[in-house]
């Protein structure tokens, strides 16, 4: 049985993105390392964490990484809106200038659960591919690009930094929740081609703009190395998701991120799951999130997405 999807024409870009929109002065092209963030008192921090169902976001995660001897860096830039009802995620990858890949999502949030996807091939689009998931699933899969609600009873653990322009978390902080940090920053990244293996954070500030969070920088060090350094990070917004979890699959570096294009089960033991890793893994990250558009995106399917179907 079939049932159809409602669908409408895409608005302008910066409803998409909200580009063009922000609150306070926040939107997407803002910088976060310049942002001011306001100064918010101890009764009011653990309000500024309520959870949100309609925002925007944008990540860029830099990274470097070595491949046939030869060091790269990257910039991979994420771009998320969510309306409640739907989600659109558009993910590009730069290298210097050149844009070496290109992918995007929409989602319905709603009773159907279903993902689209697509990747850029050269100048073009490829077809949209379509699957459905439970609703674990899908927390799993958006989870990286949720507010830092693991902050919210951690104010104690902060401290406002003039020269940051924020609020960052103390050497004493990282000691007490790094794994809460890496955590969230680990789950962040696993939805990006970011190549990294373990992961310690050394800085992270966070900022507020209109009583809620508008931005978040972290520094850290990615290697296999670094794994024992902390005990593994737990994933404390991240329900667990019993295998065989579909994933959305796409090969770029041989890295696969977990949203987007061609959704199949996970292989069996005759088919490897991952590609070899790199002989060397990024050992240095930098990333930062803005959070903007609270209460204020909007996301419309575009019309040529294929209609949902049901068995």
């Amino acid at each position: 049985m079939k049932k159809l999807v409602m669908i409408v024409p895409v608005l302008a870009a910066c409803a998409l993105l909200a580009a063009c929109g922000g609150e306070g002065g926040v939107g997407a092209n803002a910088d976060p390392a310049a942002l001011q963030s306001e100064k918010v008192a101890e009764e009011k921090w653990t309000e500024a964490f309520a959870a949100q169902e309609n925002y925007c976001m944008r990540a860029t995660v830099t990274s470097s990484h070595t491949e046939n001897e030869a060091t790269m860096s990257e910039v991979t830039t994420v771009d998320y809106c969510n309306d409640g009802d739907r989600a659109h995620v558009l993910i590009c990858v730069k290298e210097g200038d050149k844009k070496v890949f290109e992918a995007e999502s929409y989602a319905d949030l709603t009773d159907e659960k279903a993902i689209w996807g697509r990747v850029k091939e050269g100048d073009a689009w490829s077809e949209w591919d379509y699957e459905t998931y439970t609703s674990e699933q899908f927390a799993e899969f958006f989870g990286g690009f949720r507010i830092p609600a693991f902050a919210r009873d951690r104010y104690a653990e902060f401290s406002y930094n003039e020269s940051e322009k924020g609020y960052t978390m103390t050497e004493d902080g990282l000691a007490q929740s790094g794994e809460a940090v890496d955590g969230y920053l680990s789950t962040l990244l696993e939805q990006t081609p970011a190549d990294v293996g373990g992961l310690k954070t050394e800085k992270f500030v966070l900022k507020f703009k209109g009583g809620r969070p508008s931005a978040c920088l972290f520094e850290g060090i990615s290697s296999e190395e670094t794994k024992d350094l902390r005990e593994e990070p737990h994933r404390e917004q991240i329900p667990s998701v019993p295998l065989p979890l579909p994933r959305v699959h796409f090969t770029r570096h041989g890295r696969f991120p977990r949203i987007l294009i061609e959704i199949r089960p996970i292989p069996r033991a005759t088919e490897p799951l991952l590609p070899e890793a790199p002989s060397a893994p990024a050992t240095k990250i930098s990333c930062s999130q803005l959070f903007y558009n609270y209460g204020k995106a909007r996301v419309t399917f575009p019309s040529d997405l294929p209609p949902a179907t049901e068995e």
